[in-house]
Formats: structure tokens, sequence, C-alpha cells
């Protein structure tokens, strides 16, 4: 009795094996499978991005002041909710003490520049616009805002939806 269960477990073990195989198998043999969709490249850390740029030749700071954000995106047309999670920083000209001055005068209408974007799109749309689109837009919003300087770059050390 003993020998049988074990050779039945030993069957299912193998066809479980086989149907996983089988299956990634065909996902890939018919360009179905996408590893890593919806996976986000990683931003750089604020000291890889100063180091990196001052080897080129480029001097910049990091303002890592907004911190993270939580803000709600427009419902969708079947009326769901999704909130999204985003960890903001910004790259600006080095040693530039009147902007990084007037950035940290401004980080409560940066924030809420961030979260109104956010609220203006749904969760589909800001996923077909994609990070980089997203990104370009808020920088261009929050260097309309600026008078002594302008952001470089804004980056996401944080960016995921959930609901």
């Amino acid at each position: 009795m003993k020998l049988n269960f074990e050779k039945a477990l030993l069957y299912i073990a193998v066809a479980l094996v086989s149907v996983i195989v089988l299956g990634t198998v065909i996902g890939f043999v018919t360009g179905k499978a996408h590893p890593a969709y919806g996976l986000r490249r990683v931003d750089p850390s604020p000291s890889s991005v100063t180091s990196a740029n001052k080897n080129e030749g480029i001097e910049v700071d990091a303002f890592t002041e907004i911190g993270e954000l939580r803000a709600g995106t427009k419902p969708s047309e079947n009326g769901d909710l999704c909130s999204i999670s985003i960890k903001v920083w910004f790259s600006y000209p080095a040693g530039d003490t009147a902007f990084y001055e007037e950035l940290c005068q401004k980080k409560r209408q940066i924030t809420a520049i961030i979260t109104e974007y956010f609220s203006r799109h749904t969760k589909q749309e800001l996923l077909q616009k994609g990070e980089l689109s997203v990104k370009n837009e808020l920088k261009q919003e929050i260097n309309d805002r600026l008078v002594l300087g302008k952001i470089l770059g804004i980056y996401f050390d944080e960016y995921f939806f959930w609901g």
C-alpha cells in the first residue's frame, strides 16, 4: 500500500513539473510570455547621480526633502479608485544655495503639484503614459512654478499602485 501511494505522489509531481515546463515553453515559443512585465527599472540613488554627473563634468546636488507621497488617482470609468505611493527626489545644479532655499520654501507647493497631477489621471492613463513621460510632465509643471532655477531631473525611489 505504501509503495503505491509513493508512486502516485511521484506521478503527480512529475505531471505538475511537466505542465509547468510545457506551459513555459509554449509561452516563449508563441511569443506570449513577457518575463518581468510590469516591473519598473529602479532609479539611481541620489549619491550615485551626484557622483556620476561629477565624473561627466556636471555637478549636481540632490533635493530629497519631498520624501514619500501618497495620492489617489482619478477614478476609472467603472468607478474604481486607486492609490499611488511615490518617493520623489530631484537633481539641481550643485552649489546653488538660493535655488535650494526656493525648493525648501516651495516644498508644500511642489508636493501639491505632484499629488494633483496624479489625481487628474486614472491608473490606466498613467500606465499608458509610462513612468518617463510622467516624470517629464511633472518636471515641466514644477519648473513652471520655480523662479530662481530649474530642476534637472526627477527621480522616484518608489512608484507603485494599489487598489
